[in-house]
């Protein structure tokens, strides 16, 4: 699709950044009393933007975005080094990005894949790239890792809040992410994401001078892309050391390509989304999400329903409003972050079935979002703890229920597995008991309480070697356990084995166990354990 440019292009974009680098040196003359914040407190006064044209193209309906199925194919191609395949797949969402700007969503989310924290990642990419040094593709996907990387190391705190390391680690990834964006670009020097990782890292960790000549080269080469211009607002920030005066600037030299690119009109939101950010900081939840909803006028974004959700959720607790605006991010693009956000909605609305459908999807977004086991641990244990709770109030079926759903979670806790053990065995079920006590040995080796659990089932049926052997392996790990000496010699004398049994007692009351210590006195002079 080829689109009409307006009259000396270039000549706008530098005079723009003409503009911008003015205003960066120059205290702000218009009401931007925002650009002034340095504590990053809520605004004193807001800042009303003004648009060059009116009525201006707003997009509402979803951006060209890769489906969860197309996600994980990259990946399958990719675990199995399929880099050909790869590399055809990425020179065509490349290709369709040039021709046309409604699909320079796909390139993005395709190179996205590559941006996960996995060594195992950087290991297939630097094969990708021993087995095709001669094309730009997995130079640009390598890009991606360690740019991903570097935003990995620094975390998402303030400056003031960072420490050396992590801006020295981060500096290191972006070092060598500057590297394989170079080998890409001598390669193919049309490469729109190329541009858009150096903006933002340039933003990050270079004078601005330098930040400049990236945005200015980049706007020249892609005009019509919105992608590239988001990176550019996003760079003056005022927390970036921008202004939104800058900001306005960017967002209105952008209108002479709207109607190439309608997608351009929703800088203008960024603005607006931007002083919500101050707003919500200040606790003025009712404002931020009347500012992001003036944000959303300007053309439809995921990232502003989810933080109106997150508004809902986390600070006003209106979990039914959180997830009408969920449901709008998720449709807009499917989003590891917007499922899991869901995921926690649907959590609190007791909704578990979709909850936990929710955080399947989630997974299949994104295997590595580390946020996604953190809450699985959580909503684990808080039901857990519900079980727990019931269970001490004697109501088993119903802690057994409860128990039931945080294995849904979590499969992985062994103080759930023997919980539910427990319960189990209170309303008679000691098969399902035993199994349940053996898988919390499984995952925690070291539980005394469920080896003790698994001894008492194993003695009421007489299986004395079964339960020696589970206080054996326990002892090997914990040598110094008075109590496992003491436990273990019970079966002993209830075998018959009084031999074996003297050698534990005397093991646990030498580390100090009375009970051992007066057991080896009983049997010496009565007889009896």
């Amino acid at each position: 699709m080829k689109h009409k440019n307006p009259s000396n292009p270039f000549r706008l974009i530098r005079g723009v950044l003409f503009t911008l680098t003015w205003l960066f040196v120059a205290p702000a003359i218009s009401c931007a009393t925002l650009s002034n914040v340095a504590d990053h407190a809520a605004p004193h006064k807001l800042f009303r933007l003004t648009m060059s044209a009116e009525n201006l193209p707003v997009v509402k309906e979803p951006v060209k975005l890769l489906t969860i199925e197309q996600m994980e194919e990259i990946r399958t191609l990719f675990k199995n080094e399929r880099f050909g395949a790869l590399s055809v797949m990425m020179d065509k969402y490349q290709s369709a990005s040039e021709a046309d700007p409604a699909d320079e969503f796909l390139i993005s989310a395709f190179l996205d894949v590559f941006g996960a924290p996995s060594r195992d990642y950087e290991r297939l990419l630097l094969k990708w790239k021993e087995t095709f040094p001669y094309n730009y593709q997995p130079y640009l996907a390598l890009a991606q890792y360690y740019y991903s990387q570097g935003w990995e190391n620094r975390g998402s705190q303030f400056a003031t809040e960072t420490t050396t390391e992590q801006f020295q680690k981060m500096e290191d990834s972006f070092q060598k992410a500057e590297e394989n964006l170079e080998k890409a670009l001598k390669m193919k020097p049309k490469l729109m994401p190329a541009y858009c990782m150096f903006i933002s890292m340039y933003n990050a960790a270079r004078p601005e001078q330098e930040e400049n000549v990236f945005i200015e080269r980049a706007l020249e080469l892609f005009p019509h892309s919105f992608l590239v211009w988001s990176r550019c607002i996003v760079a003056k920030k005022p927390r970036w050391g921008g202004s939104y005066d800058q900001m306005q600037a960017i967002a209105k030299a952008a209108e002479q390509f709207n109607k190439a690119n309608p997608n351009l009109t929703k800088l203008y939101g960024f603005i607006y989304a931007d002083q919500a950010w101050y707003l919500k900081r200040a606790k003025q939840y009712s404002k931020a999400i009347g500012l992001l909803r003036e944000a959303l006028a300007f053309g439809e974004r995921s990232s502003l329903h989810q933080e109106i959700a997150k508004i809902y959720y986390y600070n006003l607790e209106d979990y039914p409003r959180a997830l009408e605006e969920c449901n709008e991010a998720i449709r807009l693009g499917p989003g590891a972050e917007y499922y899991l956000l869901r995921s926690k909605i649907y959590y609190k609305l007791e909704n578990y079935e979709k909850s936990l459908s929710d955080l399947e999807t989630a997974n299949r977004v994104n295997p590595f979002y580390d946020e996604v086991r953190k809450w699985v641990k959580w909503a684990g244990r808080d039901l857990m703890l519900q079980g727990h709770k019931k269970y001490k109030a004697h109501h088993v079926r119903a802690a057994i229920g409860l128990f039931n759903l945080s294995l849904k979670y979590n499969d992985q806790d062994p103080e759930t597995y023997h919980w539910r053990g427990k319960a189990f065995f209170d309303k008679g079920d000691a098969g399902s008991a035993l199994k349940d006590f053996e898988r919390a040995l499984a995952l925690n080796p070291r539980d005394f309480y469920s080896v003790s659990m698994i001894d008492y089932i194993a003695n009421s049926e007489g299986q004395f070697d079964f339960s020696i052997g589970y206080w054996s392996r326990f002892l090997k790990l914990e040598p110094n356990h008075s109590g496992g000496y003491l436990n273990r010699a019970r079966v002993y004398y209830y075998k018959g084995d009084f031999v074996s049994c003297l050698q534990d007692l005397n093991q646990g009351c030498r580390l100090g166990n009375q009970e051992a210590c007066s057991r080896i006195n009983n049997i010496k002079t009565r007889g009896k354990f």
